[in-house]
């Protein structure tokens, strides 16, 4: 009598199959998010774009760059003393946070700073670096020539920088960094016909005997 072989699945075949399952799952998981975190990745790039540019137009409105905002409410302090603080979003009409929930961070040259004149010789002292795995660091730029920064602190939401460096690579920081040169904001004030002085004391120099003239 031939035996009757009975229909399903063993135990075995039943686990081959749930393991198959699993490992295509996690594949699918993995790469939705390595394809999230460069979607945020871009996001946060384009919106510091974004402030770069706001920055330069707000200083071709005002003449001066705004100063940094002392916390997360978006409003520049009335002095800019403080060179490190975060971007006044609000000011500027941007965005509150990237992609991570996170206000970006703003460093600012205080001569470039609302209420200051800006001439031909203003320079800068923002200096951005590079870490290398030893620990040396390398710069980026020269750093009479960036009067301003912005950065992300990225996913782990801790910045690299510390101090007046502003980290733009390192080993282990996922920080993303723009800069802003002092040639490229002299010239933004000149196309919108600011008047930028020589120097600063040729624009004191020249107040002065305007005042003296008129009395």
């Amino acid at each position: 009598m031939t035996p009757v072989r009975q229909s399903g699945f063993t135990l075995a075949e039943v686990a081959i199959v749930l393991l198959i399952i699993a490992l295509l799952t996690a594949g699918a998981v993995s790469a939705l998010r390595v394809q999230t975190q460069r979607a945020q990745y871009a996001e946060a790039r384009s919106q510091i774009e974004e402030a770069r540019e706001a920055l330069l137009s707000y200083a071709a409105v005002t003449g001066a760059l705004p100063c940094a905002a002392a916390d997360d409410t978006g409003m520049p302090a009335s002095s800019c003393s403080n060179a490190v603080g975060k971007l006044p979003w609000q000011e500027l009409a941007l965005p509150r946070t990237d992609p991570w929930g996170q206000v970006l961070n703003y460093r600012l040259t205080d001569r470039f700073g609302s209420g200051s004149t800006i001439s031909l010789t203003t320079e800068g002292n923002v200096r951005i670096v590079s870490l290398g795995a030893s620990g040396g660091s390398t710069d980026l730029a020269y750093e009479r020539s960036v009067v301003a920064a912005v950065w992300s602190s990225g996913p782990d939401a801790t910045s690299a920088t510390s101090g007046t460096n502003i980290v733009a690579e390192a080993p282990d920081s996922d920080d993303i960094v723009v800069w802003l040169s002092r040639f490229v904001l002299v010239g933004r004030l000149l196309e919108a016909g600011r008047d930028v002085p020589q120097s600063t004391s040729s624009s004191s120099s020249s107040s002065s005997s305007s005042s003296s003239g008129s009395g």
